[in-house]
């Protein structure tokens, strides 16, 4: 009997053993869900994509750009991710068409006054077609509430920043636009925020400067991949007790700016006042003359109005000492 029982005891043990076996073999695995922003796609995919919209407007003489136009957009929030929420697009090529031949038409009508609010539409337009991948597209639940007055009033001191420092601010102007694109957008009722450093995108600015000029311009295919990558890395969704920040790095990129003017006006006028005053004469008398071009056989001869003068007042003396001299001769 008792070795009956040390029997079924031992069966039992394995059972509860083969058991333990079978359950740690088919124990689902957590799955690793990420809650960070990030930009997934590939430079070979973008360059793929790209290469097929351009021959798609190619072929159809721009006519199909808007179709073109919504398949980059499509691949671009597809792989586009904001705080583990993947975008999505449900724009079409038929209706961005719609609305571009409207835009046309009021710019026409309008005397080109339209032009300036067509930003603005576009931008309003591509938002109100995104959401995100887990939930349903609901009219209305995205939009863009930025204006057009804010819109000018961004680029015209973007253009200041790039223009005075001759382009070397231009990220702290992209991080200008890209803070009040994101700060005006609403997906799926949910505002959005960036909080890119502009100071960390101007090194990242240099470093890809200096690799695209000793790669001999190659690394530049790489540029827009790294802008997106790192612009979707800053974007997260806002938070209900979450504030604004205010970008005071304006208040030092404007004045740096100017100085950068003010220092690439002074050696310039400082070069101009070195040339000597011969010089500038000769410069003068060049833009007074006005140039004949004669093209001949043998090339391009410039004369200008003085020398056919002073051409034409030889041959007279010529001739007038010719005559003197014959007569005397005669005599």
């Amino acid at each position: 009997m008792e070795e009956i029982n040390q029997n079924e005891n031992k069966e039992e043990k394995t059972k509860e053993f083969e058991e333990d076996l079978v359950y740690q073999e088919v124990e689902p695995k957590k799955k690793v869900v990420k809650t960070d922003s990030y930009f997934d796609g590939g430079l070979l995919e973008l360059i793929g994509w790209r290469i097929l919209a351009f021959l798609i407007i190619v072929a159809t003489l721009g006519i199909a750009t808007p179709w073109a136009q919504c398949m980059l957009y499509s691949w671009q929030f597809k792989h586009t991710v904001y705080n583990g929420k993947r975008l999505k697009f449900e724009g079409t090529g038929g209706d961005l068409f719609v609305n571009i031949f409207k835009w046309i038409f009021f710019t026409i009508i309008t005397l080109g006054i339209y032009a300036i609010f067509v930003p603005i539409k576009r931008t309003r337009w591509v938002i109100s077609n995104l959401h995100f991948e887990d939930e349903e597209h609901v009219k209305d639940d995205s939009f863009f509430d930025g204006n057009t007055l804010q819109l000018i009033g961004i680029n015209i001191l973007s253009f200041i920043i790039s223009f005075c420092s001759l382009g070397l601010l231009y990220p702290f102007a992209v991080c200008l636009k890209l803070n009040w694109i994101n700060k005006h957008s609403v997906i799926n009722r949910k505002k959005l925020v960036f909080d890119g450093n502009s100071l960390q995108l101007w090194g990242k600015y240099l470093l890809w400067c200096f690799l695209t000029i000793i790669t001999l311009g190659i690394f530049s295919l790489w540029i827009p991949i790294l802008m997106l990558k790192w612009q979707s890395k800053h974007v997260r969704i806002k938070t209900v007790s979450e504030e604004y920040k205010k970008d005071k790095s304006l208040f030092i990129v404007i004045p740096i700016a100017i100085i950068i003017m003010i220092t690439v006006i002074a050696v310039l006028t400082n070069v101009i006042k070195d040339i000597p005053e011969e010089k500038w004469k000769e410069i003068n008398l060049d833009n007074i003359n006005t140039v004949l071009f004669q093209k001949n056989e043998g090339g391009t001869k410039a004369i200008t109005k003085e020398k056919e003068q002073l051409k034409e007042k030889k041959n007279t003396s010529t001739k007038e000492n010719y005559k003197s001299s014959t007569s005397l001769n005669v005599k």
